[in-house]
């Protein structure tokens, strides 16, 4: 909101009130002192991935450059913030997107087909399976509770097959109870008969 303002701003005439006290604020702000055009460029500057604003180049072309640059930083911290939890965020690991250019790039930020499922209650399963806010073992049982301290990763075992971690990869693929195999078998088939094209190996 901060920038988009200054975007503003920085087209008013000389003549126009909310201009002018920019300008006093360019000014402050060049002299060193406290006003919110330098508390805008200590955010900028403190940021996780820092985005550096010069205060000489405060111009439309400048401050879009400024936008580009903190859609970069976001992008950089979500993206590094999901490779550093990647344990408990497997299934959004590796994320990339087709360039203009037809090569692949890293992505963090997009607008995936899972937030397009038409039903909330299963938008929000989906959405919760994958960024690790579900009851499954690997997440309930990384945290202490009560008298029960926390259990490391390899021991959370499956609570229907106990053969492996029940995780979220386990669960959608890999318990063997018969009626959860039947409806895992079903889903499939009708993806298979919808989806032709999809490789069944």
């Amino acid at each position: 909101l901060a920038i988009g303002y200054l975007a503003h701003l920085v087209t008013l005439p000389p003549n126009h009130l909310a201009g002018v006290a920019y300008r006093d604020s360019v000014q402050v702000a060049r002299d060193g002192l406290s006003c919110w055009l330098s508390d805008l460029y200590y955010a900028l500057s403190h940021l996780p991935v820092p985005v550096l604003m010069s205060m000489t180049s405060l111009t439309p072309d400048g401050i879009d450059d400024v936008k580009h640059r903190l859609n970069a930083s976001c992008s950089t911290w979500i993206r590094n913030k999901i490779v550093s939890m990647s344990e408990r965020l497997p299934l959004i690991q590796g994320r990339v997107k087709h360039a203009v250019s037809g090569s692949l790039q890293p992505t963090a930020m997009k607008l995936r087909p899972y937030l397009r499922v038409p039903v909330p209650a299963h938008r929000k399963a989906l959405t919760r399976l994958l960024l690790s806010s579900h009851s499954l073992g690997i997440e309930l049982l990384r945290y202490r509770e009560r008298l029960r301290p926390p259990i490391p990763r390899h021991a959370t075992l499956c609570r229907l097959c106990l053969l492996d971690v029940e995780s979220e990869a386990h669960s959608l693929l890999g318990w063997s109870v018969p009626a959860l195999a039947d409806l895992r078998r079903s889903f499939l088939m009708d993806i298979f008969f919808s989806l032709p094209t999809i490789p069944q190996q």
